[in-house]
């Protein structure tokens, strides 16, 4: 299942691991627990992993980590942005210290590959990276220039994580307002290197205000952090964005319309 995305902001992903459980307002209508539960329900790394249920699709809880999966970006001789378990939460509270290690052995050795990993669980992140057995070096990670670390914020009861994001050592922090489901105010960007932001999609979607991301696109242009908008709102209807990634608000007109 690992190769090209969809995703604008990376080249390929990397099934890795597989399964979740919700622990955020952003879970409610997760598109890969319908996926897994529906068209991916006899794949040997999806089955068993999501059912529906009275109110949509859930996970059941298992975290499953690939071993099919798992050396495949050693084989990937072209360097690409690699999405890290897109299908999962690779610091799941089910996944084991050693399945960590292992998937990190790989991103070490190969390193001709940029690994975007992002989480909505930060707390156990900052414990395995900060954890100074962590490949026998608490600050290791500092000179790791291939790999970005990012949180998942979709509330601003969920701004804490940034917090927690700015704990741990990486070359590169972003943040991910996706989906993004209230308004989030003063959001501090200090030690934060790149924001995502988009509404959420698909029949179930929740509404959500343009002039939401008009503020984070501002907040960015006063911290000089790039800005990537995946899609936002319009008079109830959708509006993809065209792939960027800048800096100035005033550039996409076609967003704040």
């Amino acid at each position: 299942m690992s190769g090209k995305t969809d995703i604008d902001w990376a080249e390929k992903s990397w099934t890795v691991v597989t399964g979740c459980s919700k622990c955020s307002p952003g879970c409610l209508n997760c598109y890969a627990a319908k996926n897994a539960a529906t068209r991916l329900k006899h794949h040997p790394n999806y089955e068993g992993l999501a059912i529906k249920t009275d109110s949509g699709y859930d996970w059941v809880g298992e975290v499953r980590c690939n071993v099919s999966e798992l050396e495949k970006p050693l084989h990937w001789k072209k360097p690409s942005r690699i999405f890290v378990a897109p299908t999962g939460d690779l610091f799941h509270e089910n996944m084991t210290q050693m399945d960590l290690f292992e998937v990190f052995q790989v991103i070490a050795e190969a390193k001709q590959h940029t690994y975007i990993v992002l989480t909505k669980r930060p707390e156990r992140m900052c414990e395995f990276i900060c954890n100074k057995n962590f490949f026998g070096h608490n600050d290791m990670f500092d000179a790791w220039k291939h790999v970005w670390l990012g949180v998942t914020v979709c509330t601003p009861d969920e701004r804490y994580k940034i917090d927690l994001l700015r704990q741990i050592p990486a070359a590169v922090r972003f943040i991910s307002f996706e989906p993004l489901l209230e308004d989030m105010g003063a959001v501090n960007l200090d030690g934060i290197d790149w924001v995502i932001a988009g509404c959420e999609s698909g029949p179930k979607r929740r509404h959500a205000n343009v002039e939401w991301f008009d503020s984070l696109m501002r907040q960015c242009v006063n911290a000089d952090v790039p800005f990537f908008l995946k899609q936002t709102e319009r008079n109830g209807q959708l509006l993809k964005m065209p792939k960027f990634c800048g800096r100035v608000w005033d550039q996409y007109p076609e967003a704040r319309q």
